[in-house]
C-alpha cells in the first residue's frame, strides 16, 4: 500500500470513528483461528511425509509410487501458485 504524500492526514474524529467500527474480540479469534488453521496444514504435511518415509523403508515400491506422486502434486501446486 503505498503512502500518499498529497493526502490531508486523519483527524481525530475520523480516527476514533474508525476505532469505534472494530472488533478486538474477532481480531483475537480471527488471529487464533489462522494460527490454529496454520499448524494444523503444517502437521498434516509431516503426517504425509513421515508415512511416505515409512512405506520407502518398509514397501519399497510401494512407498516410492507414493513419494513419486507427492512430487507431482508438489510441482503442479507450485506452478500453479507462480501463475498467479
Amino acid at each position: 500500500m503505498a503512502h500518499d504524500p498529497y493526502k490531508r492526514p486523519m483527524t481525530l474524529a475520523e480516527s476514533e470513528e474508525l476505532l469505534n467500527g472494530r472488533n478486538p474480540d474477532a481480531d483475537t479469534f480471527g488471529f487464533w483461528y489462522g494460527l490454529g488453521k496454520g499448524l494444523l496444514k503444517v502437521s498434516i504435511w509431516v503426517a504425509v511425509i513421515a508415512a511416505v518415509s515409512y512405506l520407502c523403508v518398509a514397501v519399497p515400491v510401494l512407498g516410492w509410487a507414493l513419494a513419486g506422486g507427492v512430487l507431482v502434486y508438489a510441482i503442479v501446486e507450485i506452478s500453479k501458485a507462480g501463475k498467479k
